[in-house]
């Protein structure tokens, strides 16, 4: 029996129009009817999940930023927090800047960037987050060790540079992918696996207990710690190779179908 399912959010439990469906909301919230826990995994910053917390009725700790924040969702509680060192952050966002990418730097559970553009509107809409411009350099107005930075570019400038950074910054950082036009930094200590990993620990929950859901590369970590993984059905080829099943798609509501299949043998 598993005692925690744990979900990535974007294009894994949210569909591809960034709606839950009825279907989801009513599995996941008759997981208490199991004393199953449940709760995300997300790269997401937290601000931007609240909503759902509260819609999903998500009680125990929720992994955002790949991993390096988990908060109690109840207490608000900071159970774990890993930022990138300040020296660190403000040559990464150098470096991105001289690159000519759009950059953005999480601080405080708050995002920045240096203007609002295209790109941003994009990326707010997408993920509910408010920008908050600093009309200069971000190089220069990291005023705190931050917990993410993301370059935002085409999928094929993301995939060029993810093999590039991750060598360069091997060691000092962790390097990802959660969306095709997003390249993604976070502390070396973060990550989805580590920080599911530290939230078992503080629960009680062997890895073997545990039953994850994912659809990008970010979610590799997370997913080969769990005991049991599954790839939804629109994930990257890599996810679905790594995983131990593939489920619906997003959009199928792969998720909740899966977990329906889980509690009806538990009830058999």
């Amino acid at each position: 029996m598993y005692k925690l399912i744990v979900s990535d959010f974007d294009d894994t439990l949210l569909k591809s129009d960034k709606t839950l469906s009825e279907h989801t909301l009513r599995v996941i919230k008759s997981l208490k009817n199991y004393k199953i826990p449940f709760t995300f995994c997300s790269g997401r910053m937290y601000d931007s999940l609240k909503r759902y917390i509260k819609d999903l009725e998500v009680e125990i700790p929720v992994i955002s930023y790949n991993g390096a924040l988990i908060i109690d969702p109840v207490s608000g509680e900071s159970i774990n927090h890993w930022s990138i060192e300040l020296p660190l952050a403000r040559q990464l966002i150098s470096r991105l800047e001289d690159m000519n990418l759009y950059v953005q730097a999480y601080m405080e559970d708050k995002m920045y960037c240096r203007e609002i553009t295209d790109i941003t509107r994009m990326y707010t809409s997408v993920t509910g987050s408010k920008a908050h411009p600093t009309h200069k350099p971000l190089s220069e107005c990291i005023y705190a060790p931050p917990t993410k930075i993301i370059a935002l570019t085409y999928p094929e400038e993301v995939q060029k540079l993810l093999p590039v950074m991750r060598e360069e910054y091997d060691g000092r950082l962790v390097v990802t992918v959660s969306n095709p036009e997003f390249l993604e930094f976070v502390s070396p200590l973060a990550g989805k696996g580590s920080a599911l990993r530290l939230l078992c620990g503080r629960m009680g929950i062997k890895r073997e207990e545990v039953l994850a859901f994912g659809d990008s590369l970010n979610d590799l970590s997370m997913l080969e710690y769990a005991g049991h993984s599954v790839a939804v059905g629109n994930a990257r080829i890599e996810v679905k190779a790594a995983a131990d099943e593939v489920c619906l798609s997003n959009d199928e509501d792969g998720v909740a179908s899966y977990i329906e299949g889980v509690l009806s043998s538990m009830r058999a």
